[in-house]
This record gives structure tokens, sequence and C-alpha cells, in this order.
């Protein structure tokens, strides 16, 4: 957070900053927007008894010989109720039920990661909820129990009627293995890419011989966004802030660069040159050029259309120097000026008069003078 405060000053947001980046900033956060509604986002599933999954099934240990008993059941839009009585009999007495797809339907909860069961239990403290999925591996398919189930125990459920479980602590028991005779190895660990039921049984434990009560009102299954949401973010502000130090990296030296940022130099020649002179035309470019760090011989040439011989002659004979010298003395004239008259930084001077860094500025000063620009301004 320290990193993102320094995008604020004393008045608020840097606006100039906000304002240079407008577009940038906007583009990117409508890019991370539809990176979350076009990859990450998965609209949450409701299951109902008579919606997606359209045969409720109940079912107690009779199919395994036991004795538990089913005495009341009702389905409706709004949920589905079921009155049991757990007897000994079979070896972990049971009973529930499950919704199964009619539809050829299925649930692909491989996008998502959270179930949330809205319940309400009379006299149970253990439940137990099962996913009902189709699995190419099975072998025998007219198995009663050839949709592949994925059980996890719920603790605790009398006082809850909203319980949210994580999907992935969801397991594939050893008994149902055994019974549809393949071995373990034979399966993935977990795949829930085609749920196709979904299912309520009593837990372990059972108290014998006492009704129970369980109201189911529906199922969600949904996607928490906490963790994406926050990756965003974090992506969006590392964005935001790459920008802000971009920008300041380089307004430095925008500022040194601009010519909006300098004072207006108007530079009269170090040498008065007779206007009869045929060569006045080259001088007068080199004086009004001498601030373009590339500045050279080819282009001189080409701007006053004299041959680049006939240049270099008429430099030496005038001034007994090459071009880079003569340009040279008159950068350095013009940046002993501005370090008396004017308030830039030895950097911001070797900018304006040409230089195409402070360490060049430096050597030349001291070649033509004797002595760096800060002794010479001390002297």
């Amino acid at each position: 957070m320290q990193s993102v405060g320094i995008l604020f000053n004393k008045k608020g947001t840097d606006t100039s900053f906000v304002k240079k980046h407008f577009t940038k900033l906007v583009s990117g956060f409508v890019f991370l927007l539809l990176i979350f509604w076009g990859i990450i986002y998965r609209s949450e599933v409701v299951v109902k008894p008579k919606g997606l999954f359209g045969s409720t099934v109940f079912f107690s240990d009779k199919i395994d010989n036991g004795n538990s008993q089913i005495t009341d059941t009702v389905v409706t839009d709004k949920g589905i109720e079921v009155e049991y009585i757990l007897k000994s009999g079979f070896k972990y007495p049971y009973a529930g039920f499950e919704f199964i797809d009619t539809k050829n339907n299925f649930i692909d909860l491989s996008k998502y990661d959270h179930i949330e069961v809205d319940i309400k239990a009379f006299n149970v403290n253990h439940l137990v909820i099962q996913l009902l999925c189709e699995d190419s591996n099975v072998k025998n398919k007219s198995n009663r129990l050839a949709l592949r189930r994925y059980l996890l125990d719920l603790d605790d459920i009398s006082n809850n009627n909203s319980i949210r479980v994580d999907i992935s602590k969801f397991k594939t028991p050893d008994w149902w293995y055994t019974h549809i005779g393949q071995q373990k190895s034979d399966f993935k660990n977990l795949d829930l890419s085609k749920l196709k039921g979904i299912g309520l049984m009593s837990g372990a434990s059972p108290i014998l011989d006492k009704p129970f009560r369980l109201k189911l009102n529906k199922i969600r299954i949904y996607k928490n966004y906490t963790l994406s949401i926050s990756m965003l973010v974090m992506v969006y502000l590392v964005f935001v802030f790459s920008l802000y130090l971009f920008d300041q990296k380089y307004k430095s030296r925008e500022s040194v660069i601009s010519l909006e940022n300098f004072p207006k130099i108007n530079y009269k020649p170090v040498h008065i040159v007779d206007k009869a002179d045929s060569m006045d035309k080259i001088f007068q470019f080199i004086n009004e050029n001498y601030t373009d760090s590339e500045l050279n011989l080819v282009q001189i040439a080409k701007e006053t259309g004299y041959n680049q011989r006939i240049i270099s002659d008429a430099i030496v004979n005038k001034f007994n120097c090459n071009l880079k010298t003569y340009i040279n003395q008159i950068r350095i004239t013009e940046a002993k000026r501005l370090l008396k008259e004017s308030d830039l930084n030895m950097g911001e001077i070797a900018y304006a008069v040409g230089f195409n860094s402070s360490a060049n500025f430096n050597r030349v000063f001291k070649t033509m003078e004797g002595v760096n620009p800060t002794e010479f301004l001390s002297a």
C-alpha cells in the first residue's frame, strides 16, 4: 500500500497523471474485467428437486436387507422432506434421498469450488452429502451404483440452516469400489465434470429407533471469487504503479529536452561574420541549430546545399578548427552564459545546448575551459 500511496499528493489524486494516462488506465481495467467475466466467472447453479434434476428417489438400508424405514416423504417445488427411523439389521443403518437427472443433463462441477446446502434437520446432528457423477471408467453400467459416489460428512448440523462446503473435500469411499467390483487405481482421484445427481443420507454412528426428519430447500453450487478478484486487483495495481514509475522516469528527461521548458535562447554568434561572405548561409544554419545533438556535416550540407568539403574548408579557413570543435565552442559559450544567468541545473544545461549526456558536456567543457562546469561556476 505504501507504493500505491505515491500516486497521491497532499491535494489528492495526481490528476495530471490520471488525465495523461486515462485511456490506458481505463483500458487496463476493462481488459481485466473482460478476463474476469469471460474466463473466470461462472454463474451459480441452484438445484431444486423439480428443477435441473427431475427424479427424486428415497432409499434406506432395506435394499441391503436392513430394517430402517422411510415413514414420510414430501416433494414440492419448494423442497424435499423426509422422515425416517433407523433400525438395527444392517451393519451401518442408513436412509436418505437422491434427486437424479432424468433429462440427460449434467453439471460440470470442475468449474466450481463450493456447495451451499440449505437444509433444516430435526434430531439430526450428523449427515452425509453425496455427489453422483457419471464416470467413463465404470465398466458395469447396469450396476445400481454405477454413478460414482463422492461423499462428505457434515458434522454438527443441528443448529445450521445453511451449510457451505468445499467441493475439493469430497472423496469416493472405499465401499463404492468394492460394490462395483473395480480397483481404486482404475479411477482418477477426483472427476466431478459430470454431476448427475445429489443426495443426503444419515451419517455415521446413527441413533436407532428414533424418528429423524430432514427438509432440503435447495442446493447452491457456486465459485468463490475472493482469491481471483484479489489477484486481479493486485495485477491492476502493479500495472498502474508501473505506468506511474515509467511516467516519473521520463518526466524529468522530457522536461529537459522539451523546448517549452527552457528559456528561449536567442543566441548571437560568437564570431561576427561579414555579410558579404558567401559562406554566411553555412554559419547561420550552424548558429541556429547547434542545440541539435545530432547536428553533423552531412546534415549541414543537405540543408545549405554546399558540398561537405567546402563547408569543412570554410570553417578551417575562418576559425582554424574543424566542424566539431566549432560547434562545441558555440555550445560551451552558451553553456557558460546559462550557468551564470539561469536556474537550470548542469544536466538541463547540457541538454539545452546540444550535448547528449552530462558526462560528454563535462568532458568538452573542461577540455575547452580548463575547468569543469562546477569549478567555473564557483570561480
